[in-house]
């Protein structure tokens, strides 16, 4: 339910109230078109999260003393409190999706704070302590993305396809990291060349006695990528596509572009490849 402040209550029912859980706060006014607009978000907001936040809405044309304390310039704004200071905001109308990510950066579910830990369980090569927490979360929230997509790149790195369907399957496909998880499948693909070529030393034997051959180049760069020895494939991929004479959607042209994807926007090794890619492409 969304709770309508005033001056009176403000104190009470935000700033003292954020000290026990996180406060959105929506501050609004009844001539606001957009603010009508995202009125029935708020409200679905309310509702769907209501174990993680509370949420509060402010006429500010009613109470103008606290649109000018908190420098309210533009509405909608949509401030969020914790422990009676301001951790986030956002000005303007957003769609539901929009809302819930500006909710769960600051005020994170527990299955989100479930997955940062696995993470750095992993980092650290803990494995399976990792795997637990990941499941826990999605017993928690069996479409949390984040914690499917750690699940599913477990299951590329155990060569488990069942169990990386299974995982896939599970997050909708509007979701963010749909796109990375159907990618994996590659990977999977990756090992699955590996593993059929003889593994990592069969591979490299058959690069030194075939040197100028794509083929050996391709199969090792497979067994690199499904080791996550990602530089290394890379590099095994330009040459084979540096040693083909039609590389346009050649597979060492598709793992490149499938490493490209699992490295991420923006990542150093990403663009150096591209880079590099495009010059002989």
């Amino acid at each position: 339910m969304v709770y309508d402040a005033t001056s009176e209550d403000f104190e009470t029912v935000v700033l003292e109230r954020s000290f026990e859980r996180p406060v959105l706060v929506d501050f609004w006014a009844p001539w606001c078109g957009p603010c009508r607009a995202m009125a029935p978000l708020i409200e679905r907001l309310s509702a769907e999260l209501a174990d993680r936040i509370d949420v509060v809405k402010l006429d500010t044309d009613a109470h103008p003393e606290l649109a000018s304390r908190f420098g309210i310039r533009g509405i909608p704004n949509l401030k969020i409190f914790r422990d009676g200071k301001i951790v986030g905001e956002q000005v303007g109308a957003v769609g539901y999706r929009e809302l819930v990510e500006f909710v769960e950066r600051h005020a994170p579910s527990e299955a989100t704070l479930l997955v940062e830990r696995a993470r750095a369980l992993l980092a650290a090569g803990d494995r399976e302590q990792a795997r637990g927490l990941l499941e826990r979360a999605v017993e928690l929230a069996p479409g949390h993305g984040p914690a499917r997509l750690e699940l599913a790149r477990l299951a590329v790195a155990e060569g488990d396809r069942e169990a990386y369907q299974r995982h896939r399957d599970a997050v909708a496909p509007a979701a963010d990291e749909a796109e990375r998880i159907a990618n994996l499948e590659a990977l999977l693909e990756l090992r699955e060349v590996c593993e059929t070529r003889g593994g990592m030393a069969a591979t490299r034997r058959e690069v030194a006695d075939e040197p100028t051959d794509p083929d050996p180049w391709y199969a090792h760069g497979a067994c690199l990528a499904a080791e996550g020895e990602f530089e290394a494939a890379l590099e095994a991929f330009m040459a084979a596509i540096e040693r083909t004479t039609r590389p346009h959607d050649t597979p060492a042209h598709r793992a490149l572009l499938a490493l490209f994807t699992e490295l991420g926007p923006g990542h150093p090794l990403a663009e150096t490849y591209k880079r590099r890619l495009q010059i002989y492409l």
